[in-house]
């Protein structure tokens, strides 16, 4: 079962590259929340949760804790060549979310996922929506058919790239491709004055033939049908 963002009509949120993990007695899914609107997440609530994972097509009986992560990454942006940086680097978060299902946790491909959905708890925080001084990440994504590549090759390659950063990958199996998703976390940096070290991170990427941001990641998933 895939929804996609584009069926909910004007979303809060986007869910993209959900990924599960199930135990003996509970499942951790993570995933990447980006802004859509003008809602914005803080520290997350028991409500929000349990909505995010209604899209997700998850049914669950208890929600046993998460985490809400404020990163700042130039993946999510639809204007990768924009002269204002805020453009280019956008706020986004990484939840996490622990719970007891109550059936079967369907599979997601890389489609993003519309959500409507508020935090209560951002109008107690008021979290700034202009990145500052952020952890940042930057994604570097591959698409292949299933015969071509491997995560470790994969990691492999960005470790090589980046010695002195944390490497770790995500992969998401469609019907005729796979979906890789390498995350450099660069560090928590005054995103302002550390362009320059980002943009060259990004670069870097770009180079190995990966994709660091939404219009070249949809070019990549066009050209392996």
């Amino acid at each position: 079962m895939t929804t996609t963002g584009s069926e909910i009509r004007n979303p809060d949120f986007l869910i993209w590259f959900p990924w599960v993990e199930v135990t003996v007695d509970e499942f951790q899914c993570s995933f990447d929340a980006v802004r859509s609107g003008a809602v914005l997440l803080h520290e997350g609530t028991e409500e929000l949760c349990r909505r995010f994972l209604e899209r997700l097509g998850i049914a669950v009986r208890d929600i046993r804790g998460w985490d809400v992560e404020r990163i700042c990454t130039p993946f999510f942006t639809d204007l990768p060549d924009a002269s204002n940086w805020r453009d280019r680097y956008r706020i986004s978060w990484r939840v996490t979310i622990r719970a007891l299902a109550t059936g079967p946790v369907p599979d997601h491909g890389a489609e993003p996922i519309g959500v409507i959905a508020t935090d209560a708890t951002s109008s107690v925080g008021r979290p700034d929506r202009r990145p500052g001084d952020e952890v940042c990440d930057v994604l570097a994504v591959e698409v292949t058919r299933p015969s071509s590549g491997t995560a470790g090759a994969l990691f492999e390659r960005l470790r090589e790239r980046f010695p002195d950063h944390s490497i770790s990958i995500q992969e998401i199996a469609e019907q005729e491709r796979v979906v890789r998703i390498g995350r450099i976390r660069v560090g928590r940096l005054a995103v302002e004055d550390e362009l320059e070290r980002l943009d060259a991170v990004k670069e870097a990427c770009a180079e190995m033939g990966l994709a660091t941001c939404i219009p070249r990641f949809e070019l990549l998933r066009a050209r392996v049908p």
